[in-house]
């Protein structure tokens, strides 16, 4: 009897027990959200409120969200349409509470640009807002068409 034993324990060893569903566990070994082999199964694009026609005078910075993003560890997106007029801009990814000024210590995702832009990174968790400058030169208004943003986790 001993025999079948000493199989049986290395089988059931090596296979593992039940106990998860088909997306693994949270943090386990195949989970969802850490883990060996972890990370993006199961994670899921959630639309954060963005804005259209947005003017901005040269200089100034607005927050496009009406109220912080209370975010996870995640994959944020932004997409910018400037339409046909070609404006220059910067935009970040800051946490709630700072000033619009982009400073680059506490700024994520922050990036100056011409015209039409997105961008993609990871942010820490914590509560967010989007910011965004008009850097026109000669006193023209930055006037966006589109503006999305999202979180992945």
């Amino acid at each position: 009897m001993l025999k079948l034993a000493v199989p049986v324990l290395l089988a059931v060893a090596a296979v593992g027990c039940g106990g998860g569903d088909s997306l693994g566990g949270t943090g386990g070994s195949g989970g969802n959200t850490g883990g060996a082999g972890g990370g993006a199964l199961g994670a899921h694009t959630y639309t954060l409120p963005g804005r259209t026609q947005i003017e901005i005078a040269p200089g100034e910075c607005i927050t496009v969200n009406t109220a912080p993003e209370t975010l996870p560890a995640s994959t944020v997106s932004y997409a910018l349409d400037d339409g046909t007029i070609v404006d220059s801009y910067e935009v970040a990814i800051v946490p709630n509470g700072y000033p619009c000024e982009f400073v680059t210590a506490y700024a994520f995702l922050d990036h100056a640009f011409t015209g039409s832009a997105s961008v993609s990174g990871p942010v820490p968790d914590g509560i967010y807002d989007l910011d965004v400058m008009c850097q026109n030169v000669g006193g023209a208004d930055c006037l966006t068409d589109n503006l999305t943003w999202s979180a992945t986790y």
